[in-house]
């Protein structure tokens, strides 16, 4: 009976479908469970590590804010994108035209970062695109009576978070000055104009607001995943500068473990060698016999001693990579018809004439 049941399981084997540990199928196309927004996500990162200059990954804020200004740059534009078409629909022909020279600038930004690799051109055009932009529809749409003065107000956070610094300390003070000028307009009765139909007024209001909301929602996004990336490479870096410090200390240990041995075996041949030397000082004189036999103790403790001297000087070569290597043909090569001109035999020191008793190394062989 379980014969017949193994046998049924091993027929019917293939017709069971794997699965891995999600419940999909092997071997079947997986369920496409990709979203809208995971799709603009992937591309918004491929575009920032495109525009991204190689080699800010090694240093935490500038690789932010490069990633930043980038991102920067395709929000605008997209927002920009929607705005001009908004405004061309409604037959605001200026504001479509500043909005849209204003996104086509906002898009070259990330690429001008990429080929000049200077995240403080960048982000300070990008601030000035803002200013000037904002300033001008500000001039189009009713000055401090319509939306356009909110994003105007907004170009200081977006300087402190683009440049930084002594930078953004003068965008805000311009920004300032500039909404100041608007606001003072309308204190002394001088509205600005409203070039689009009157009608449409709550909604352009409504829409730029809303606008300015969701905008400074995705930017503080943007910014916030650029932090918390940031402190993970932070975090990576300590826990490799931890782990390098606990390698070292133990390597200094094993170290001075080491010379601890070498000082004990040292030791030993000297106290002979200071033995025979006292006892010879002394006018100690047993025959020629017993001075050879003394001579000889003497000698054997200096060459015990000029070994282990010796490996000293090895091992410090080694940790200099001036260790000298002698390479030669073994049989292998010569059956696989390798030519020993090839491979010439080096000995002694290196090419550069460094090794344990080369002079450049200030290392000498006591042998």
């Amino acid at each position: 009976m379980t014969t017949g049941v193994a046998a049924h399981l091993k027929d019917n084997a293939a017709a069971i479908p794997a699965v891995d540990a999600s419940g999909d199928a092997l071997g079947e196309t997986p369920v496409e469970r990709a979203t809208l927004w995971d799709r603009v996500a992937a591309i918004r990162e491929r575009v920032m590590e495109y525009c991204v200059p190689a080699g800010l990954e090694r240093n935490t804020e500038p690789y932010r804010r490069a990633r930043l200004i980038t991102g920067f740059g395709v929000l605008g534009f997209v927002f920009g994108c929607f705005y001009a078409a908004f405004y061309y629909a409604i037959g605001h022909a200026y504001g479509a035209a500043i909005i849209t020279v204003c996104s086509v600038a906002v898009a070259v930004v990330p690429f001008l970062l990429r080929g000049t690799g200077s995240i403080l051109i960048s982000g300070n055009l990008l601030i000035l695109i803002l200013l000037l932009g904002f300033g001008a529809l500000c001039g189009i749409e009713g000055g401090v009576r319509g939306h356009a003065i909110g994003w105007l107000a907004a170009v200081p956070l977006c300087a402190l978070l683009l440049v930084g610094g002594t930078e953004a300390v003068v965008w805000c003070v311009v920004s300032v000055v500039v909404t100041l000028f608007f606001v003072l307009i309308d204190l002394y009765g001088l509205t600005a104009p409203i070039l689009y139909p009157e009608h449409w007024h709550r909604v352009v209001t409504a829409v730029g607001y809303l606008g300015l909301t969701v905008f400074m929602t995705l930017l503080g996004i943007i910014f916030e995943g650029g932090r918390r990336r940031a402190f993970a490479r932070m975090e990576t870096a300590l826990a490799e500068v931890s782990e390098g410090n606990a390698r070292l200390k133990k390597l200094d240990a094993e170290k001075n473990e080491f010379l601890g041995v070498a000082a004990h075996d040292l030791k030993n041949p000297l106290n002979i060698v200071m033995g025979f030397a006292e006892m010879i000082s002394n006018g100690r004189h047993g025959g020629a016999e017993r001075d050879k036999e003394d001579a000889r103790y003497i000698i054997e403790a200096a060459e015990r001693m000029i070994a282990l001297i010796t490996q000293l000087l090895d091992v410090n070569a080694i940790e200099q990579g001036r260790f000298p290597l002698e390479l030669e043909v073994c049989d292998q090569l010569r059956e696989r018809g390798g030519a020993e001109a090839d491979y010439p035999i080096r000995g002694g020191t290196d090419d550069a004439g460094l090794g344990a008793g080369g002079p450049e190394g200030g290392l000498s062989d006591p042998g």
